[in-house]
């Protein structure tokens, strides 16, 4: 720990979800708060109310016609009360470049880094098929995460990406002169979980606010019939599913795919113990997935297409039993789930899977490239 060095951490996350991307924030404070006397976290619906961002529609609405898509610049005042005590400022995310401004402009002896773990202007696809009120949405968001992307990495002392993949999209659309800064997803690493799978029951988790996950559900059911021939039952998580559940018809589902809308921590880990293996079918996106690295924390096999794998290269070269690849519309997903059934795995398999996440993707591993440099 550095001594009386204090941090101030800025998301508009809300710490409370269980999401991939609030999964990566939380290690990420946790890695910061070894390494710091005290970090300051603002978040939204913080339980500190001085350290609380606000979410209203309103504040959404506003903040993009200044294109500033967080909310955070309404907590302004609050965040510069806060600065006279801060040697660094971590912000997450590209969205947040009027506080970077700020703080370049009045606070030049903090230090400032932006973590990126997607790329914003990605997330918003243009699609010809949509509707035309849905496509000028879509790439009115593109501009601002355009504008306040590029504002806020050349803003920054430093820039961190979760993947090298993201690191060359950035250069790529911001012309970046910067120097490659990867931090990884990072999960805590659990015990004695380990035990016989019989491979008869799959899990797919993620955050259906996010668009990748709402197309991966959609691919994933199209394997209905062939999970329903071999008797595999599938689970299927997250944040804001019941959204998609009551939006389409889901009954006739039921008797292979168990859904489980927006389940708290326990009940979440309650979950991936019950589960023989992972499903990842997602196509599109950027960023890494966090589901992944959770799943092999908890001693689980990934089935993944390559968008999924993105970031895991490690991983794959030196035990690909763990990770295997399914094509991007699942075609053979049962044949892989065959393979899992005819390979038996031991202890020493999970001894070595262990290894390579605690090399690589806990939160001791990110610590060093996280603070160094500044």
């Amino acid at each position: 720990m550095n001594n009386k060095k204090k941090a101030l951490f800025i998301t508009d996350e809300d710490l409370s979800l269980n999401t991939g991307g609030v999964i990566y924030v939380r290690q990420v404070i946790h890695a910061l708060s070894d390494c710091f006397y005290n970090v300051k976290v603002f978040s939204v619906n913080s339980e500190y109310q001085e350290y609380s961002i606000k979410r209203t529609l309103v504040r959404d609405i506003t903040s993009r016609l200044i294109f500033h898509p967080s909310v955070s610049v309404f907590s302004v005042f609050k965040v510069l009360r806060c600065l006279s005590d801060v040697n660094e400022v971590y912000f997450h995310s590209g969205k947040h470049w009027f506080l970077l401004l700020l703080i370049n402009l009045f606070y030049k002896n903090i230090k400032v880094t932006c973590i990126s773990d997607n790329i914003e202007f990605d997330l918003f696809s243009i699609n010809e098929r949509s509707s035309f009120a849905r496509r000028a949405v879509n790439l009115v968001e593109k501009g601002i995460r355009f504008v306040s992307e590029s504002l806020s990495y050349r803003l920054s002392d430093k820039v961190t990406f979760i993947t090298n993949d993201d690191f060359g999209r950035a250069c790529e659309i911001y012309r970046l002169n910067r120097e490659r800064n990867i931090l990884p997803i990072s999960v805590p690493l659990r015990n004695n979980l380990f035990s016989k799978k019989t491979f008869e029951t799959g899990l797919f988790t993620g955050s259906f606010a996010f668009k990748p996950n709402y197309e991966a559900l959609s691919i994933l059911l199209k394997q209905y019939l062939n999970l329903k021939k071999f008797g595999v039952k599938v689970i299927v998580s997250g944040y804001k599913l019941s959204d998609v559940v009551s939006k389409n018809q889901m009954k006739e589902y039921a008797d292979v795919f168990i859904f489980v809308c927006s389940p708290d921590k326990e009940k979440m880990n309650e979950i991936f113990q019950d589960s023989d293996f992972f499903i990842s079918p997602v196509i599109s996106g950027s960023g890494m997935k966090t589901k992944v690295a959770e799943s092999l924390s908890y001693g689980l096999p990934v089935l993944g297409t390559t968008h999924s794998f993105i970031g895991y290269s490690k991983a794959l070269e030196t035990n690909s039993r763990w990770l295997r690849f399914l094509g991007d519309g699942c075609e053979n997903l049962v044949e892989e789930i065959v393979y899992f059934r005819n390979n038996n795995y031991t202890f020493k398999d999970f001894k070595e899977l262990r290894e390579i996440q605690e090399n690589e993707y806990s939160f001791n591993s990110i610590k060093d490239n996280l603070v160094g440099g500044l």
